[in-house]
């Protein structure tokens, strides 16, 4: 019989994380004052991640002191003692990475006592992806790559996944049956296509008329004046893909009118183009643990937390990625606020301090819209530790994630 000892924190990841390599038949918790109302969600996510068998065998000890450095020490030996008695013989592991370091320091001095052995004593170092164990002998491990996965850390954060359309099979075809057109618009943002998508979300915008996207006015007719041979390229490519009907020849410098007949195609057409594109790249690169569009809920009844839809989450290296997608034009610094803090509070609520936070912008500030309002952006991004992903860097977006994937650190400058 094996046993386990956490000390609960904020975050959960430190906790959960060695449990896959240090397997416990009992897990012992030892929990502040300040951190009891969280004992009932992290018993549950144990649970619902199979690391224990059930309830039963996870076994909250005493309150551990907050202050008092005797106190703890005097709370540390009688709570081994007792945990002893659970277990006799067995192997015993006290990770030291939780509560603040006094609690830490009392347990393991608690543990160096040979009446309480076998006992290891371990620190989890989610930051370098490394396990330390520091007692009775020193020594470093990697955490194993992709222990968790997306939807595990999501869960490991009391948020769980209700649906995800990525799962569906004709999703996933529909997607690649139109890879060429989403790869065009994709790679020519920063180029001649950026302002064919301006023209072309400003007349579908103007075509709802204030309705919600599900309430569009089906068939809808645009029209617009081809101005260049990009944009040309790309209307014939939206017809053989069988997202718009062309009512007139395309011919360059001239006037076409053309219909979108199903919502899926408005859908496509006014911005999940840039979802596709990111999960083609994600998959091209070879990161297999993807979903888009993804419906989240809390798993345990917070009030305090209402469902919401993420563009794309992203399980790798033990941490979450959430992104986000913008194709419609920002340019006020207010609509930016309000869309990072957004995505910066569900990066965390759903991953953990960890989590890494992206924001996709498919347009971009003009030089002669506003010098500055560029640099503004990414000052934004940078100081809610968001990476900012722009219009320059779709264009070899699959090598940039094949560099992120050996790194863990999206590369904004030039790739080779």
């Amino acid at each position: 019989m094996t046993g386990h000892i956490c000390i609960l924190s904020g975050q959960t990841l430190q906790n959960i994380l060695p449990l896959h390599s240090h397997i416990a038949d009992y897990i012992f918790l030892a929990i502040s004052e300040e951190k009891q109302d969280s004992a009932a969600s992290f018993i549950r996510i144990l649970v619902d991640l199979g690391l224990v068998a059930n309830e039963e065998k996870i076994i909250i000890l005493e309150t551990i002191p907050s202050t008092d450095f005797q106190q703890m020490k005097d709370w540390a030996v009688q709570q081994l003692k007792m945990i002893r008695k659970i277990l006799p013989h067995g192997q015993l592991t006290l990770n030291a990475t939780g509560g603040n370091k006094l609690m830490s320091i009392a347990l393991i001095q608690a543990c160096e006592q040979p009446e309480f052995a076998p006992v290891e004593v371990i620190y989890c170092d989610t930051a370098q992806q490394k396990l330390e164990t520091i007692y009775p002998e020193v020594f470093t491990q990697p955490l194993q790559d992709n222990i968790l996965t997306a939807e595990n850390i999501l869960k490991a954060n009391g948020l769980q996944v209700n649906s995800a359309l990525s799962d569906q099979k004709k999703w996933r075809d529909t997607v690649l049956n139109r890879k060429d057109i989403t790869c065009l618009l994709g790679q020519n943002m920063a180029g001649n296509l950026g302002s064919f998508i301006q023209t072309l979300n400003y007349k579908l915008s103007t075509a709802l008329e204030g309705r919600k996207l599900e309430n569009a006015p089906l068939p809808i007719s645009i029209s617009f004046n081809i101005t260049s041979q990009a944009w040309l390229d790309a209307l014939q490519q939206l017809q053989n893909s069988g997202l718009i009907s062309c009512q007139n020849s395309l011919q360059l410098q001239r006037p076409v009118t053309f219909t979108i007949n199903t919502l899926e195609n408005f859908r496509y057409l006014h911005g999940i183009w840039l979802e596709e594109y990111l999960w083609l790249c994600l998959d091209d690169a070879g990161i297999n643990d993807i979903a888009c569009s993804v419906a989240i809920s809390n798993l345990h009844e917070d009030i305090a937390f209402k469902h919401n839809e993420l563009d794309i989450v992203i399980g790798s290296r033990n941490r979450l990625v959430v992104v986000e997608c913008k194709t419609a034009n920002i340019s006020r610094q207010q609509v930016m606020n309000l869309a990072l803090d957004k995505l910066d509070g569900l990066g965390r609520r759903g991953g953990g301090l960890l989590a890494q936070r992206w924001f996709v912008m498919a347009r971009w500030p003009h030089k002669d819209e506003d010098n500055d309002l560029a640099e503004r952006f990414r000052q934004q991004a940078k100081d809610r530790e968001v990476v900012l992903i722009e219009p320059k860097h779709l264009s070899n977006l699959t090598q940039r994630l094949k560099e992120w994937k050996k790194t863990g650190s999206f590369p904004l400058e030039e790739v080779e």
